[in-house]
């Protein structure tokens, strides 16, 4: 039997191989680096906190007492010394702070891990189009991402959530929908630049050429050719969004634009990371911690996914890669 009728059948089979091997190089060159190592197993540790919430909080966020503004249960020192069973001591309701900061885990890497994504695929179809289509088309898509881009992002969220806050869109998802779509109208303009100026390049290299002289179609161009050669900068901007929506979130919360519509009316602030931040203002002194803890959650969380952001920018970009 002839073997060169052969080859084509084992390359087909060797492709899952050889993706596989890129994978495992990939998750191996990012784990050489302590930084990115210690980063990963904090996402892990927070992930893993998320999703066990129920089980791990000692109490029920939600549930209001009358043992109101307690210290850490360390604090015995005062005139209101803290109780075993209050861990971070209890709020100005009288809410459990541990309890809250870890269903705050949930809530942050929640509205994090949809809204950044959503933004990344709306940033990257809008930059894809502009780039390859030219003409027209991109300079309708680009003057409307210079108009989204003149506006501030914070006071951009601020306004969305203050207009959406009591609309029916709130509802959904504790309110939480509504930072969702805060973040999605302004965060895609960055990555659309990004996108845009990677198709640019792509579009000049020999491999477009050959395959539209081989009949294939735009579409199949776009997504099967250029699209996978743009997808590192993708992931890096992933990460990095990942970061700023959690920090859009605590931010958000600090200056007391917690959103939801409930039938616990507090639902969304009291499980959010922001609605501690807000009630860490009027504790600053009596219990600090209120304000401390959420604090270094959202730290830790948004430095691990920009250090792992970076590391993995290092590992997809060959050239990165070979320096390291």
């Amino acid at each position: 039997m002839d073997q060169s009728h052969n080859e084509p059948l084992m390359d087909d089979l060797d492709q899952p191989v050889r993706r596989t091997r890129r994978r495992f190089g990939t998750l191996s060159f990012v784990l050489r680096s302590k930084s990115s190592a210690i980063s990963l197993l904090i996402i892990s540790a927070f992930g893993l906190v998320a999703i066990l919430a129920p089980l791990l909080a000692p109490h029920d966020p939600w549930r209001l007492s009358f043992k109101r503004n307690l210290p850490p249960a360390w604090v015995q020192q005062s005139s209101r010394p803290g109780e075993a069973q209050f861990l971070l001591g209890t709020d100005t309701q009288g809410r459990d702070v541990a309890s809250r900061l870890i269903y705050g885990a949930r809530t942050a890497l929640f509205i994090a891990l949809l809204a950044a994504p959503l933004t990344a695929i709306f940033g990257t179809l809008i930059g894809l189009v502009a780039g390859y289509a030219g003409g027209w088309a991109e300079n309708l898509l680009m003057r409307g991402t210079d108009i989204f881009s003149a506006f501030p992002a914070i006071m951009f969220a601020i306004a969305v959530v203050l207009i959406l806050r009591e609309s029916p869109i709130s509802r959904p998802l504790n309110g939480m929908l509504v930072l969702v779509i805060a973040f999605v109208l302004i965060g895609w303009v960055g990555l659309a630049r990004i996108v845009r100026g990677a198709v640019l390049s792509q579009k000049q290299e020999l491999y477009v050429e050959a395959a539209r002289q081989l009949g294939m179609s735009h579409r199949r161009i776009l997504f099967r050719h250029i699209l996978p050669n743009c997808l590192a900068l993708v992931i890096v901007w992933l990460m990095a969004a990942i970061s700023r929506v959690i920090i859009l979130e605590a931010f958000l919360g600090y200056v007391g634009l917690e959103v939801g519509t409930s039938t616990r009316g507090l639902e969304f602030a009291a499980m959010s990371w922001g609605g501690l931040f807000f009630e860490g203002r009027t504790l600053i002194h009596a219990n600090p911690i209120v304000l401390i803890a959420p604090s270094v959650c959202v730290i830790l969380v948004a430095v691990s996914f920009t250090l792992l952001g970076d590391r993995l920018r290092d590992a997809l970009d060959p050239r990165l890669r070979s320096m390291a």
